[in-house]
C-alpha cells in the first residue's frame, strides 16, 4: 500500500484567499518540487515520517489532535509543501475517503502538476503559481505580489477569483511581540503595493494572510 508523506495536521481558521476566516483542518504534506527562497513553510520540505502513512492511517488523524481534543470542522485544506508530488493513487484514495466522510476538500498547489477534478475529486482548487508554467484553470489564483509581476499575463487564465497576496516576512506581526516596531514598516510597504495594484486592476482582490496578522497558524 502506497503511503502519503505528511508533515503535520492541525485545525485553525483559514488565513488566506476566498475562505479566509473559515475554520479548517489543514493537512500539510511534506516535500516540494520548487523550494522557493521566500517560502514560509520551509520546515515542510523534508519528507519526515512523523504522521506519514497510508490514506486509512491518515484518516485516523482527522478527528482529534494529539491531546485527544476533538476537531469540529468538516472543511479540509490539503497544502504543503506541494500536495501534487505525493503518490497520486494514495492521494486520490485519501480524498475519496474524506468525501465519503462528509468533508469539503480544498487543495492548495503551485500548479506545476496537472490537477484533474474528475480523477482527484476535490471541491476547491487554489493555485499559487511560482513559475510561468502552471495549470490554466481552477477556482482561485493566489499570486504572491512584489509589485513587479505582470498581472495582465495571469488574467488570461480561467479562474473564478484572482487574489494578490503581499510577500510578508516569515515572522508574523503578533501582539506584544518585541519585534513589532521592526516588522510593521515591512508589512505596511508590502500592503501598499497590493493596494495600488487592486486600485488599477479591480479584477484582483487582496489576500491578507490573516494568520500572520492575528497570530494564529
Amino acid at each position: 500500500m502506497n503511503k502519503l508523506y505528511v508533515n503535520e495536521v492541525f485545525q485553525s481558521p483559514q488565513g488566506e484567499g476566498f475562505f479566509t476566516g473559515r475554520l479548517a483542518i489543514f493537512v500539510r504534506f511534506a516535500g516540494c518540487n520548487l523550494c522557493c527562497d521566500f517560502c514560509d513553510t520551509k520546515y515542510a520540505w523534508n519528507r519526515e515520517d512523523g504522521l506519514s502513512g497510508t490514506p486509512q492511517h491518515l484518516m485516523g488523524k482527522m478527528k482529534c489532535d494529539r491531546e485527544g481534543n476533538q476537531w469540529k470542522s468538516k472543511f479540509v485544506v490539503l497544502t504543503g509543501g506541494e500536495p501534487m508530488i505525493q503518490d497520486q493513487e494514495a492521494l486520490r484514495e485519501f480524498v475519496c475517503l474524506l468525501k465519503d466522510a462528509g468533508y469539503f476538500v480544498a487543495m492548495e498547489t503551485n500548479g506545476t502538476k496537472m490537477v484533474d477534478k474528475y480523477v482527484l475529486p476535490i471541491d476547491w482548487l487554489t493555485v499559487s503559481p511560482k513559475t510561468a508554467l502552471f495549470i490554466a484553470e481552477g477556482d482561485e489564483l493566489k499570486l504572491l505580489y512584489t509589485g513587479t509581476e505582470d498581472l495582465e499575463f495571469y488574467e488570461q487564465f480561467d479562474y473564478k477569483y484572482f487574489y494578490l497576496q503581499p510577500v510578508l516576512p516569515e515572522k508574523g506581526l503578533f501582539i506584544n511581540d518585541l519585534d513589532t516596531k521592526i516588522m510593521l514598516p515591512l508589512f505596511e510597504e508590502a500592503f501598499k503595493k497590493v493596494k495600488k495594484a487592486v486600485e488599477e486592476r479591480p479584477i484582483w482582490r487582496i489576500s491578507f494572510q490573516a494568520q500572520k496578522l492575528a497570530g494564529y497558524r
